[in-house]
């Protein structure tokens, strides 16, 4: 007795697609849904073969993604963004379906946002090295490998602070 509560039809529904930046859908893409005032984690979510997803039952309020793609492409949180503090927020609203488009990597998969060159103290460039891509919480992101004059690129990442990593000792 004395306790107020109201019933809710279902909530809302998060739903989508997960792309490329050429459009493709993305197949088992994972999308973790986070509640963006308490940053709690509410679901996860597997695209199906097109890159489609859906989260129903979502009560109202702001939410966020966090998405990733095999380490194909740099995890993201939506949009674009590479902390959950700049996430952008997405309102789910009561018997409404919210959609987005997630799209990973940027504009132009093909334009390096990040790139350099591995080389040895004489100044040649190491082929075959691993460099390894880490946010700023040590969190391992994706690698690449330096090609036969130790350049290496990292594309569609998005904007944001990153910490590179190699180990050529063993290349010369």
């Amino acid at each position: 007795s004395g306790i107020d509560a109201v019933l809710t039809t279902g909530g809302g529904t998060l739903s989508g697609y997960v792309k490329n930046p050429a459009g493709t859908g993305l197949a088992n893409a994972l999308i973790d849904v986070y509640e963006t005032q308490y940053n709690i984690a509410v679901g996860s979510i597997s695209t199906d073969a097109n890159g489609y997803f859906e989260v129903p039952g979502l009560l109202p309020g702001n939410y966020t993604t966090f998405t990733r793609y095999n380490n194909v492409y740099p995890s993201e949180w939506y949009s674009d963004k590479t902390t959950f503090e700049t996430a952008d927020p997405i309102m789910v609203t009561e018997g409404r379906n919210t959609t987005v488009t997630i799209i990973l990597g940027g504009a132009d998969p093909n334009i390096p946002n990040l790139s350099g060159q591995v080389r040895n103290y004489a100044g040649t460039g190491l082929e075959n090295v691993q460099v390894k891509l880490y946010d700023m919480d040590q969190e391992f992101i994706v690698s690449v490998t330096t090609n036969a004059n130790g350049d290496y690129a990292f594309n569609n990442l998005p904007s944001g602070e990153y910490k590179l990593y190699t180990d050529a000792s063993a290349v010369g």
